[in-house]
């Protein structure tokens, strides 16, 4: 099985000047991986009643929703932030059926309770469960905030839901801090990081010259990992995290 962590930054090509959407890029660059399971972050959707924009490209447009329909995958789009017309946060593609997925808000701490100085955003914690090969999956994805107060509220909620889910899970997504950042101990201890299996470079932002790794795939401790790397190839302002277990 192949799982693949991708933070799409709302579909903008990295190295156009001006950062244009580009779906099908996105979809090119899944397609070509193969990912049975892919945590997406930073996506785009649309509110309830808004029409679909004519071009997959518009500024607003239900972004997982057209990279399932582009990949032949089926889809569940979290939303942590936006408004009655646009809409931002996690999302889920699959070749597996989803049985059921649920949002977990992870709200900012009140104005007159942050400690820094960096942008504050309500992020969430998507969490949808998998029938493969007659079996149930639970699987998590996560953006957690620039702020450590904002991702000790993430790792809280995340291993909140950990505890209270039977059987085998893959948590991943973009986590805004290094391996060596002590709010991840409690996930270390929960879980195992893929990226024991990687060979070489390890860092995934930012994309054209990495200086730190982000991004995370960690899978119940009885899976078997078989391989972890990060691809040099990128079209986002991360490079993808893959793991085969």
């Amino acid at each position: 099985m192949k799982i693949m962590s991708f933070n799409i930054q709302h579909g903008a090509i990295f190295e156009d000047p001006e950062r244009k959407i580009d779906l099908r890029a996105f979809a090119d660059y899944i397609n070509a991986e193969k990912p049975d399971i892919l945590g997406l972050n930073e996506v785009r959707g649309l509110g309830d009643g808004i029409p679909e924009p004519e071009s997959i490209n518009a500024d607003r447009a239900s972004q997982a929703k057209i990279l399932a329909s582009l990949t032949d995958m089926n889809y569940f789009f979290a939303p942590a932030i936006g408004d009655e017309k646009s809409l931002y946060g996690n999302a889920l593609l699959t070749r597996f059926d989803i049985e059921k997925s649920e949002i977990f808000p992870i709200p900012s701490p009140d104005e007159s309770l942050r400690l820094y100085h960096r942008n504050y955003e309500n992020r969430c914690l998507l969490k949808s469960v998998l029938k493969v090969s007659g079996e149930r999956m639970t699987v998590f994805v996560c953006h957690m905030g620039l702020n450590p107060d904002e991702r000790l509220s993430a790792v809280q909620i995340i291993c909140r839901e950990l505890d209270r889910t039977e059987g085998k899970k893959i948590l991943m997504g973009d986590f805004n801090m290094t391996p060596d950042n002590e709010l991840l101990i409690p996930i270390y201890d929960r879980l195992s990081d893929t990226a024991v299996k990687i060979k070489g470079n390890m860092l995934t932002f930012p994309s054209d010259a990495p200086e730190i790794k982000i991004d995370y795939i960690f899978v119940s401790n009885d899976t078997d990992i078989r391989s972890a790397i990060i691809p040099e190839k990128y079209v986002s302002d991360h490079r993808v995290h893959i793991a085969e277990i």
